[in-house]
């Protein structure tokens, strides 16, 4: 089939991949992996502990994490599922010291 003759179409951008999403509108699994980067040491540890399944350790753990653990709207509850039992009780320690801290 031809396509009848006349003026082009214009092609239009589509830039809505690319656009910054808030945090809030973030797939769940994006923002695990935004909140476990504010604890892990590396993102190949991210990426290895959301989708290869294996626990977060504490020696995969940065050593100065990030303060937006602490916003009480970053629900760090929702990301105990990934970290093994001793990072757990780390991030738990450090939580506690830090929310001692601004009291």
């Amino acid at each position: 089939m031809q396509k009848p003759p006349g003026r082009p179409a214009t092609i239009k951008q589509r830039l809505f991949d690319r656009k910054m999403k808030p945090f809030e509108k973030l797939r769940d699994i994006d923002r695990d992996k935004v909140r476990l980067a504010w604890f892990a040491a590396d993102d190949d540890v991210v990426n290895r502990v959301v989708l290869g399944g294996d626990p977060l350790q504490s020696e995969e753990m940065r050593e100065d994490i990030a303060p937006q653990g602490c916003d009480t709207r970053s629900e760090t509850v929702e990301i105990h599922q990934y970290f093994a039992t001793d990072a757990r009780n780390r991030f738990v320690m450090w939580k506690a010291v830090v929310k001692f801290r601004v009291m």
